[in-house]
């Protein structure tokens, strides 16, 4: 069995992404979720799929795979937070490394 991974906690000043990973949302739908991430000291960076609509869904599944890349890659954020998930979700697995 391999050992669990735990990553550290977060920190008053780090950065979480929010991500949407399937249905779209805007950030006025997500306004009270960012104000308890800042009421905890956190800073928040929203994904480019954040007010994008393609269908039902915030992009296509290669933008929002790309969008969800684009947070693991960025060296500052030390959590993601799925704005919206469900179904669509899926469809990002065959678009990520």
């Amino acid at each position: 069995m391999a050992d669990l991974i735990v990553p550290p906690a977060l920190r008053p000043g780090d950065a979480i992404a929010i991500v949407p990973t399937a249905r779209s949302t805007n950030a006025d739908e997500l306004r009270d979720g960012i104000a308890l991430a800042e009421s905890w000291g956190l800073r928040v960076k929203l994904g480019h799929g954040i007010g994008r609509k393609h269908f039902q869904q915030s992009g296509t599944p290669s933008q929002r795979a790309a969008d969800l890349r684009a947070a693991f890659d960025d060296p500052e954020v030390k959590a993601i937070w799925c704005a919206r998930g469900g179904y669509g979700t899926v469809h990002l697995l065959k678009h990520l490394d």
